[in-house]
């Protein structure tokens, strides 16, 4: 019974763990992508400015 316990907290703090670091993953992929629009936004604007 000790053993089932010790197993399942284990389990619970490795699915914690996975979680968070998907989140992290996603928040990276959507920081790149936040950069990547800025980026052309600015490009676009400099355009723009020297016509």
């Amino acid at each position: 019974m000790q053993f089932i316990k010790h197993t399942d907290h284990w389990l619970a703090a490795s699915n914690t763990i996975n979680t968070a670091f998907k989140e992290i993953g996603d928040f990276e992929n959507w920081m790149k992508t936040m950069e990547f629009d800025c980026r052309s936004i600015n490009a676009a604007t400099r355009n723009i400015h020297q016509e």
